[in-house]
């Protein structure tokens, strides 16, 4: 009995050690493929990457809204990753708060592929704030921005951000994704301008959990089906094979359904 739990005991630590060391491997010499990371979403394929996702809500699904993602590679080695987020009416949810709004975001990623800088502006029914943070180790500092030009900036929160890690920045917390297998695993910090203020972000866990076929601009395709919790609250995204988000089921009947965009199309302005 003795010399099986000693087997079973040496069996289990080379397993953790084995799966430790796979995963530092994976990061280390294909960083691209670890999902949640910035380094996986800005890659040299998305140089022109465009997305919009179609805001429904309700049983019978009605168009109330888009949001709408857009990747910038400058000149330096930076990276912009711009979304514009509008609502006709007050969305279920984290955001009911705000009534109809705009909210825009802007996030600055630095050559190494590390959040730096972002920018949130709300423009609602009941809220008009400005945020804006800067990336100091491994805190990310909000100030809030004062709608008086003689008023100071006012620091409103610490949030801790790990190295290269995504900051979901509108109702959806996925952008673009690398090729998945089941069983994956990540996390990400979620932000929400109405809350901004007490400090707070929400931690977000995903998995990737099976296969499924969905039908999609009248095509039938095959994706994985990634489920996003935090705390009480869970949804679900369908990704493509190639890591393109096609829908996401939220909380409190909203649905986000991506949508065809012509290149040559001008951006909505906020």
């Amino acid at each position: 009995m003795r010399r099986r739990l000693i087997i079973i005991g040496v069996i289990g630590f080379w397993a953790v050690m084995t799966a430790t060391l796979v995963r530092q491997w994976v990061l280390e010499v294909w960083p691209e493929y670890v999902p949640g990371t910035y380094r996986s979403m800005l890659t040299a394929e998305r140089r022109h990457f465009r997305s919009r996702m179609g805001i429904y809500i309700g049983k019978d699904q009605k168009r109330v809204g888009q949001t709408e993602t857009m990747f910038v590679y400058r000149e330096d080695g930076r990276y912009e990753i711009d979304n514009i987020t509008q609502a006709i009416v007050a969305l279920p949810g984290f955001m009911e708060k705000a009534g109809t709004f705009t909210m825009t975001t802007q996030v600055r990623v630095g050559k190494d592929h590390r959040l730096e800088a972002l920018k949130v502006v709300l423009e609602s029914e009941w809220a008009n704030v400005e945020y804006r943070g800067r990336v100091k180790g491994d805190v990310l500092e909000v100030v809030e921005i004062p709608k008086e030009r003689k008023a100071k900036e006012r620091l409103v929160g610490e949030l801790p951000v790990p190295s290269g890690e995504v900051v979901a920045q509108s109702l959806s917390p996925l952008s673009a994704l690398p090729p998945l297998k089941v069983g994956m695993r990540w996390s990400m910090m979620g932000i929400n301008p109405l809350t901004l203020r007490d400090s707070k972000g929400w931690p977000l866990n995903l998995e990737v959990v099976r296969r499924e076929r969905i039908l999609w601009e009248g095509k039938d395709v095959d994706t994985h089906v990634v489920t996003i919790t935090s705390g009480l609250f869970a949804s679900k995204a369908w990704v493509s094979l190639d890591g393109d988000v096609l829908k996401e089921s939220l909380p409190f009947l909203v649905t986000l359904i991506k949508e065809p965009v012509e290149e040559t199309e001008e951006r909505p302005q906020p």
